[in-house]
């Protein structure tokens, strides 16, 4: 599991430039020690897709610092609070995109629709499904870290307490706010399962909301204090499928896809699926 860290990834980038210890309280997942991560020189390709400077969605090849454990010798991907783990939408378009879609709004266009009016770069319908789905278990806790890509349990909280430790630190009355209801449109669910889903992403959305009025990106930056305070994972959560949507010509250029499936073939070819990542790059 890559590590995440409360910086921006411009931040992170002056980090690890550096080269010093990544920081005196993250764990090593691996061997479970504090205080035992130091950047290298070595830097990872990654491909996201996130908010250019015109404000619209554009696809960006960029590159990832690497740290190594001076204990075990483990090295590990370091992720800014931005771009989470196996995701290739940044949080904070993610973030919108749910957003915007969760709304008790009876006039919504429906997903196909609202996914089609995105400007830039916009994922397939079928991923903002399972966003919404996996977004919505993860604050339900119905499913176990342990069956995921969670390499460690110690970089996973329940929702419940990251909400009642946030409200302690920022602001008690989200507790009361994290208990009320949402109304979803029904047209939007055929099961009450995935009303619950939707009902979990809008309670999310809502008290993120609450927290940092004045963000423009609030789950975002919540996640960021998340990360902060406990070193864990903060709002990570997995897909129904390993392969979604996304790879679908109609909602992604066809640079983003060959990156992709440049990327995987590289990785079953030369490394397999335990092998140091792929795409190395070194300064």
């Amino acid at each position: 599991m890559p590590i995440p860290f409360p910086v921006s990834y411009s931040k992170l980038c002056i980090l690890a430039v550096n080269g010093k210890l990544l920081s005196t309280d993250i764990i090593c997942p691996k061997c479970q020690v504090v205080g035992r991560l130091f950047f290298t020189s070595s830097w990872v390709l990654r491909g996201i897709i996130w908010y250019g400077k015109y404000g619209i969605l554009i696809f960006e090849k960029i590159k990832i610092p690497l740290v190594i454990c001076h204990g075990c010798k483990g090295r590990f991907r370091v992720l800014p609070e931005e771009i989470l783990p196996y995701k290739h939408f940044s949080l904070p378009a993610i973030e919108d995109i749910c957003r915007g879609y969760v709304q008790p709004d009876p006039d919504d266009p429906g997903l196909r629709k609202y996914v089609d009016c995105i400007s830039g770069v916009h994922p397939h319908s079928s991923t903002v499904h399972r966003w919404t789905e996996g977004l919505g278990e993860r604050v339900l806790d119905r499913f176990q870290p342990g069956s995921q890509k969670v390499s460690s349990s110690k970089l996973w909280l329940p929702s419940s307490a990251l909400v009642s430790e946030s409200a302690k630190r920022i602001n008690p009355g989200a507790l009361d706010r994290w208990r009320q209801s949402h109304e979803i449109p029904s047209w939007k669910y055929h099961s009450s399962r995935r009303h619950d889903q939707l009902q979990a992403c809008a309670r999310l959305f809502d008290v993120a909301g609450f927290f940092f009025p004045n963000e423009l990106h609030p789950l975002t930056a919540w996640q960021g204090e998340i990360i902060e305070y406990f070193n864990v994972a903060g709002w990570w959560f997995p897909t129904g499928y390993n392969c979604t949507g996304l790879q679908h010509a109609k909602a992604i250029p066809d640079e983003v896809i060959s990156f992709l499936i440049s990327k995987t073939s590289k990785k079953e070819m030369n490394h397999g699926s335990r092998s140091p990542p792929d795409g190395l790059v070194s300064f």
